[in-house]
């Protein structure tokens, strides 16, 4: 293996907008991992905030929670409100 090929680089995300990309994907840990291709445990893992997915494997989770990549580098989760009566 050469030295280029063990480089990985891993995404600097808020384990909670992890949590909140899943949460509002109305998907559980299990089915979330199934879908993104991962042990349940590695998605627990990112959530507590104990590891650290890759480049890769956050734009698999973004395409499987159907969230652009940009939202997981939010500061803060998104809060939406409802606009009533303009």
């Amino acid at each position: 293996m050469t030295e280029h090929a063990s480089h990985r680089v891993y995404a600097r995300v808020k384990p909670e907008l992890l949590i909140w990309a899943r949460k509002r994907s109305a998907l559980g840990l299990d089915a979330a991992a199934k879908k993104a291709d991962i042990l349940p445990e590695v998605l627990q893992d990112w959530e507590k905030g104990e590891a650290k997915p890759t480049i890769p494997q956050l734009r698999k989770l973004a395409e499987t929670y159907r969230f652009p990549l940009m939202v997981f580098y939010l500061s803060e989760p998104p809060t939406f409100r409802v606009m009533r009566g303009a």
